[in-house]
């Protein structure tokens, strides 16, 4: 059970302290438990990449969509960089390379939905 005072803010300071401690497994748990911060899980992702890609692929894929989000030039550049670099590859070491084609199908809807500028 979680102390009260984290329930707003979600579990950002555990996740923190948890990798201070040098415990990635223990933050990785927290913050799908509880939440954190976007800096966070990306760190979290990075971390955990190596030895548990398919974990950290839904963590990716909410960046980018949080990227594409900011409706500029700069965030489609770095949006069309992150699927590229990160995606392609990720999709790679998780042994699914054809799930980045699909992926990719499913990314202009995003960049031309209904707010797009």
């Amino acid at each position: 059970m979680r102390h009260p005072s984290l329930r707003s803010r979600g579990c950002s300071e555990l996740v923190r302290v948890l990798l201070w401690e040098g415990d990635p497994d223990a933050a990785w748990e927290a913050a799908e438990e509880g939440g954190c911060s976007r800096d966070l899980w990306l760190k979290l992702a990075d971390l955990r990449r190596a030895e548990h890609p398919e974990d950290t692929l839904g963590v990716y894929r909410r960046h980018v969509e949080s990227v594409i989000a900011g409706r500029d030039k700069r965030a489609y550049a770095e949006a069309v960089r992150l699927i590229d670099k990160t995606m392609r590859a990720l999709n790679a070491e998780c042994g699914r390379p054809e799930e980045f084609d699909v992926y990719v199908e499913e990314v202009p809807p995003l960049l031309t939905g209904p707010n797009a500028t």
